[in-house]
């Protein structure tokens, strides 16, 4: 029983979802790192856009504008060959969930877990916590 009359006793159904997909990203990306499927940096990240290794592409609220502008480029080339690109967490809570220091830029090597983040990612723009980047912008 809630100790507070004004305060609901259930979360409400959209912000359970919400908290779940955001859990399983960060599960998920933990997963990729220790499948070794995940890559972290500005360099390496395009480095694997530009051989063909990148998925999908996810980047933190909080990187720098140049830096979005620089992968956003990156990733719509060749044409034709546009990869997903998704603006979600912060550099310290991904690197967190990945196992290693903050980074805000970070690609998936794996098609099976790039569908599954995707999906996740979609469930918090819904909830405006996540962003899908169109390649060039």
């Amino acid at each position: 029983m809630n100790c507070c009359k004004n305060t609901p006793n259930t979360p409400n159904e959209a912000n359970l979802a919400a908290l779940k997909a955001e859990n399983g990203v960060y599960a998920l990306l933990g997963l990729a790192q220790r499948a070794g499927k995940l890559t972290a940096g500005t360099d390496a990240v395009i480095a694997a856009r530009a051989r063909g290794d990148a998925k999908l592409v996810l980047l933190a609220a909080d990187l720098s504008e140049n830096s979005l502008k620089r992968l956003s480029k990156a990733c719509r080339q060749p044409a034709g060959k546009n990869i997903a690109v998704w603006r979600f967490g912060t550099k310290e809570r991904l690197g967190q969930a990945a196992g290693r220091r903050p980074c805000g830029v970070w690609a998936l090597g794996d098609s099976n877990f790039a569908e599954g983040l995707a999906a996740k990612l979609a469930a918090l723009q819904k909830a405006g916590q996540a962003e899908r980047i169109a390649p060039g912008k």
